[in-house]
């Protein structure tokens, strides 16, 4: 998922702040823009752990371009779902049709990618979903 965040730089103090308007709970920092980029990115991933573990849905980015500050930049962040620990989100069997030979051919993929059936059709569907909420 690709969330927007706000970098916050005062011109002659040393760091970066960054917070996250569609994630307001979630805030970070570091000493350069590419430490405070990779800081927020993992505190947005432990933040969505935290909501799969308790049973809440998961945000989706609104899109919405916040009003900027003098001494403010905007950046979009790139959260990758499936890095999320698969302790905090419970596995759920459910049964689907799939014709054999898409079946077929995801296996080869999911086979080629070193991945389980599973894991890849979760891969894929992710994927599917992040283009599609990146586009809007």
């Amino acid at each position: 998922m690709h969330y927007l965040t706000v970098l916050h730089i005062e011109p002659g103090k040393p760091g970066v702040g960054v917070t996250v308007p569609d994630l307001p709970a979630v805030s970070s920092a570091g000493d350069s823009i590419p430490e405070a980029l990779t800081n927020v990115a993992e505190a947005i991933l432990l933040y969505l752990e935290v909501l799969a573990e308790d049973g809440h849905d998961l945000p989706v980015p609104s899109g919405e371009l916040p009003k900027v500050e003098p001494g403010q930049v905007l950046a979009v962040v790139d959260v990758d779902l499936a890095m999320m620990e698969p302790a905090h989100s419970k596995a759920i069997r459910l049964n689907v049709t799939i014709p054999d030979y898409a079946l077929n051919l995801i296996d080869q993929a999911a086979a080629a990618a070193g991945a389980s059936r599973s894991g890849f059709i979760t891969r894929a569907a992710l994927t599917y979903i992040e283009r599609k909420t990146a586009r809007t």
